[in-house]
């Protein structure tokens, strides 16, 4: 069972250098500072984007804080403290998806191609699955699925043991 783990979060991050700034609750200049909040968004912690952005520049001393229009705030500034991996961090998750997907689809294609080595230069002491009603005139069942062992191989043929038993179709036990 897979667990889809999402949720939401409001960060907040200062930004820029710390100006002074007329406080209405301290009456007099104060060093105030530049924050953005933001909610972030996320699936299995991965995935991040943000949904919400809001700025706001906040006293030192006594921690109010006013709200700042997005487009004074931005003044100077790309992105104004929002880390990279809040931001992009669904475009970091997809690439890893990909990556997982290409590297299965080269593994896979791999892993074919070394089945096919060895499936052209038998060795004694290899096991093979074989429907045994595909090598019969007159099967028993339509399915007859068995495990042969290679005893002998020269350069004309090759030797196998042939099981007492078989099964019919897949097994889960």
């Amino acid at each position: 069972m897979v667990y889809i783990v999402w949720g939401s979060a409001y960060k907040q991050r200062p930004y820029g250098t710390v100006e002074q700034g007329d406080c209405p609750t301290c009456g007099e200049q104060k060093p105030f500072r530049h924050r953005v909040i933001y909610k972030m968004r996320h699936i299995w912690y991965l995935a991040r984007w943000v949904t919400d952005r809001r700025y706001a520049n906040q006293c030192l001393t006594c921690g109010h804080a006013e709200r700042v229009p997005q487009k004074v705030a931005q003044q100077g500034f790309k992105r104004p403290g929002i880390p990279v991996w809040d931001r992009w961090g669904w475009a970091g998750f997809l690439g890893a998806v990909a990556a997982f997907v290409v590297w299965v689809g080269i593994s896979d294609a791999a892993d074919h191609r070394r089945d096919q080595a060895m499936l052209a230069q038998p060795v004694a002491g290899d096991l093979y699955k074989l429907d045994l009603a595909k090598l019969v005139d007159n099967p028993e069942r339509p399915e007859m699925d068995a495990i042969v062992r290679v005893e002998q191989v020269d350069a004309k043929q090759v030797i196998v043991r042939l099981p007492k038993t078989y099964y019919d179709g897949p097994r889960a036990t």
